[in-house]
């Protein structure tokens, strides 16, 4: 039924072949205008678009993309995917993931379509007869040939978004740098409160979509936010009517905890340019037609909870600066830059379910030794990018990429940009971390560290070493070098003598032994200072 072209010179530059719609391409593979990929059912094709668009883009085959569903004489039911045969490049990627799902390939132009080649057959198949039966495709096959009639057309995006995201295998990752949230109206200002309260970065919008409960549509909120603290992440997923979706792409969001089995960054020409398509585990999918226009959430709220201006010090090298102060804004009549009427104090509260990355952590001169001891263990990478300050009674150790390798000190994290607290603290009231940056001087061209209140700089009771409670320390950014630098001692060589010895530079001879004759036993007796003479090594050695 199916003749193999096999490698030969005669059969890898023919040109006719008896399947209608087919030729040889650039490398010689038999290639139609289209390719078809048969699956026995609906979750074969699925699987295939999965492990598709994770190597490759399935935009690329979109605008000449067909899936039918078709039905043999025997009205068994078959789904068949139609997709551009531009190359035999193409081909075998699709013909490579089609495979490993249970798929069988195919290759012609309008009704016949011949099988892709293989391993046993390098460059493709031809068909000895061509079947001539109203039909509307006819598949050839080495095993069966079978003709098919469509029965109707499935839509790929209708299929795309239908799919119900699944669990990730993988625990889910706290550390996104964006993130939407959907929000119902009746929860609106407890949530805007919650992320003012912990300076939470974030933007609202204002959509409506309609369900299937309600007739009419219904408004509700969306949430752009970067940045969100863990705990404060996993207090949104836990709230009902409320949704905490990944981005992916520009167009697509997937609930937190679950996995969409396409990758949809892949398809993205499947939704429009401002549109939205969110996923979520076990409901419908929420589509936006058009995403909101956002504005920043400090925006939304009452003056009240919106005007948390405040002014910090870090204090001069005396130590008589104010402590740390924020206002409720300006009192009428008076100028911004007037004492403030209400003034609260900043304060670090510990923090439950911290996920803060250490980078830094202050060594009290006590563990000096035991600091020594794991600079020894340490390995050169670790050494080049630890940075360290010593002051009167403390060593500064600070390190971008973690300091999770010194397990000594109290460790710190990056509340802001150059500001640190101790981890299982944040401060109260919380405030973004923009604005506490512009609030303390010096952040720009310094390190800025907050310490608990029984966190003493030095065992001086004098005002010039020690600080307030909760007043911030400041390090000067040139103040830091490497611990390779700042650490290790000095090594002074010890310069050897490399001058021949004064008896060898005179050129006076060196001593020789000399023996006066053969005996058993000739250095009996024998004396490094004084020589010992014949007749004496004669009668020790003979005892006769």
């Amino acid at each position: 039924m199916v003749k193999s072209l096999v490698l030969e010179r005669a059969i890898l530059h023919q040109t006719r072949f008896r399947t209608p719609g087919v030729g040889p391409d650039a490398r010689g593979v038999v290639l139609g205008g289209r390719g078809a990929v048969l699956f026995a059912s609906l979750d074969g094709l699925v699987r295939f678009l999965g492990a598709y668009s994770h190597e490759e883009s399935l935009d690329e085959l979109i605008p000449a993309l067909e899936i039918r569903q078709i039905i043999t004489p025997l009205k068994t039911r078959e789904l068949l995917l139609l997709v551009p045969a531009e190359s035999s490049y193409r081909m075998d990627r699709v013909a490579g993931h089609a495979r490993l799902v249970g798929g069988l390939v195919f290759t012609g132009t309008s009704r016949h379509f011949v099988q892709y080649r293989d391993w046993k057959s390098p460059l493709g198949y031809d068909v000895q007869d061509v079947v001539d039966t109203p039909a509307d495709i006819v598949l050839y096959s080495d095993s069966f040939q079978q003709a098919y009639s469509f029965e109707r057309p499935l839509d790929l995006p209708q299929l795309i978004f239908s799919l119900a995201p699944r669990l990730e295998t993988q625990p889910a990752d706290s550390s996104y740098e964006r993130i939407w949230i959907t929000v119902h109206q009746g929860l609106r200002g407890p949530c805007l409160r919650h992320l003012l309260r912990f300076g939470v970065r974030a933007r609202i919008g204002e959509f409506s979509r309609s369900t299937r409960e309600l007739v009419a549509h219904e408004s509700e909120l969306l949430l752009e936010a970067s940045r969100v603290p863990e705990h404060v992440l996993e207090l949104f997923r836990a709230l009902p009517g409320v949704d905490v979706f990944r981005p992916v792409g520009d167009n697509y969001g997937v609930e937190i905890g679950y996995q969409h089995p396409v990758a949809l960054e892949s398809c993205s020409t499947l939704v429009a340019q401002d549109g939205l398509i969110l996923f979520r585990g076990g409901a419908d999918a929420i589509h936006i037609e058009r995403k909101p226009s956002f504005a920043p959430i400090q925006h939304m709220v009452g003056a009240k909870q919106n005007s948390l201006i405040g002014k910090v010090g870090l204090g001069d090298t005396d130590g008589t600066d104010d402590a740390l102060s924020a206002s409720f804004g300006p009192t009428p009549g008076r100028s911004r830059d007037a004492e403030p009427s209400v003034a609260i104090p900043l304060k670090l509260t510990p923090r439950a379910h911290s996920n803060q990355r250490r980078v830094a952590t202050i060594i009290s001169f006590e563990q000096r030794s035991l600091f020594a001891r794991v600079l020894y263990l340490m390995p050169q990478k670790a050494l080049e990018s630890m940075r360290v300050v010593i002051s009167d009674e403390q060593f500064f150790v600070l390190d971008e990429s973690g300091i999770e390798g010194v397990p000594l000190g109290q460790f710190y994290s990056e509340l802001a940009p150059q500001i640190y607290v101790p981890v299982g603290y944040s401060l109260a009231p919380a405030i973004e971390p923009s604005l506490l940056q512009e609030l303390v001087p010096g952040s720009q061209d310094g390190h800025i560290f907050f310490q608990p209140e029984d966190h003493d700089l030095a065992h001086d009771d004098s005002a010039h070493h020690k600080s307030s409670p909760h007043q911030p320390v400041r390090v000067a950014d040139d103040a830091f070098e490497t611990c390779s630098r700042m650490l290790l001692q000095r090594l002074a060589p010890h310069t050897i003598r490399t001058d021949a010895p004064g008896d060898l530079a005179s050129g006076s001879p060196l001593p020789l032994f000399e023996y006066d004759r053969e005996r058993r036993f000739p250095l009996w007796g024998l004396d490094e200072d004084a020589p010992v003479s014949a007749e004496e090594t004669s009668t020790k050695s003979d005892p006769s």
